[in-house]
């Protein structure tokens, strides 16, 4: 009988050390979030949860949220592999609290993240819609960014590189910048942009920039788009000494009404490029703009549409090539 309760004893020790090594409550690949959710359990479709900042702690990486109803679903920081989903047919709003950004992106070098579908509003006193400080992948799909006072959509990796698609999305009415691609230190970014509207920002609808980053070649192609109604420039491409050499494509797109439609700024020696083609250049205050009149710099060609602008060229050459 002492033998007997000397084992039990020994299995149960055994047993009860195994289950305290169990994590708490393994985390789920997929959850939900909805109006009527709360910020408990693990966010299941039968008992889903508030907000997606909750939601998140609850998701394995390489997991994915899913958004059920219309409701406001809070900011956010990103830190692994998600996916973000509003699968269609409601709005999945996220409002910024004053001076602070409605979904933030600091993920793994490796990390993929995919936001499908979002309405993400600054109301005149959120800083910026998404800002990317770092993260391997960034997919933005189907979404509105309005009313930031600062940038809509900001990608700024400071120290890894990172590559990005935004398509079907509308980047309006913000302070600053629509969209600003600005990496810094040793980071690089590449990537494209197809079916945006940047509209109505204060300063630039889109603005590419090498002049932070002393890494390699930065490469950006913006297609079937419209840029329009910016204050200061549709479209800016620029560097800076001794640091990244930046390129940006326009295709198929609709840069008007901006103060100057697209600009390329730089030194001779790091050039920051751009190319036009199949796009309408037409009424702005000026259509191109060469800052240091590199005729590799500022490249039209022959199949644009350049029109009704106050002043076609200004500060430098632009090289209009009959090719495509």
């Amino acid at each position: 009988m002492t033998k007997f309760i000397s084992s039990l004893a020994t299995a149960t020790a055994v047993l009860a050390f195994g289950l305290a090594a169990l994590p708490a409550s393994a985390l789920s690949t997929r959850t939900f979030v909805s109006a009527t959710g709360a910020d408990s359990g693990a966010c299941t479709r039968a008992a889903p949860c508030r907000m997606l900042s909750y939601a998140h702690t609850q998701t394995s990486p390489g997991g994915e949220i899913d958004i059920l109803d219309t409701a406001g679903y809070g900011a956010l920081t990103i830190t692994k592999s998600i996916s973000i989903v509003n699968p269609g047919g409601v709005e999945a709003g996220i409002l910024a609290s004053a001076g602070g950004n409605a979904i933030t992106i600091a993920a793994g070098t490796n990390d993929v993240i995919s936001l499908r579908g979002l309405t993400l509003e600054g109301a005149g006193s959120g800083a910026v819609g998404i800002k990317l400080t770092s993260g391997g992948h960034v997919t933005i799909l189907d979404s509105v960014v309005r009313g930031f006072t600062s940038e809509g959509i900001n990608i700024s990796p400071s120290s890894l590189s990172t590559t990005f698609h935004i398509a079907n999305t509308l980047v309006s009415h913000n302070s600053v910048y629509g969209i600003k691609i600005a990496p810094s230190g040793t980071g690089t970014v590449d990537g494209s942009m197809d079916h945006i509207a940047t509209n109505r920002n204060g300063d630039t609808g889109i603005h590419v920039s090498g002049a932070l980053t002393t890494g390699v070649l930065m490469n950006v192609s913006i297609t079937n788009s419209v840029i329009s109604g910016n204050g200061s420039v549709g479209v800016k491409c620029d560097s800076a000494a001794s640091h990244a050499t930046t390129q940006v494509i326009v295709i198929n797109s609709s840069v008007t009404h901006n103060g100057i439609g697209v600009i390329t700024t730089g030194p001779a020696n790091v050039p920051a490029a751009m190319w036009v083609g199949s796009s309408s250049v037409s009424f702005n205050g000026t259509g191109f703009n060469n800052v240091t009149g590199s005729t590799e710099r500022l490249l039209s060609y022959g199949n644009n549409v350049v029109a009704g602008n106050v002043q076609g060229e200004a500060f430098g050459i632009v090289d209009h090539v009959n090719l495509f």
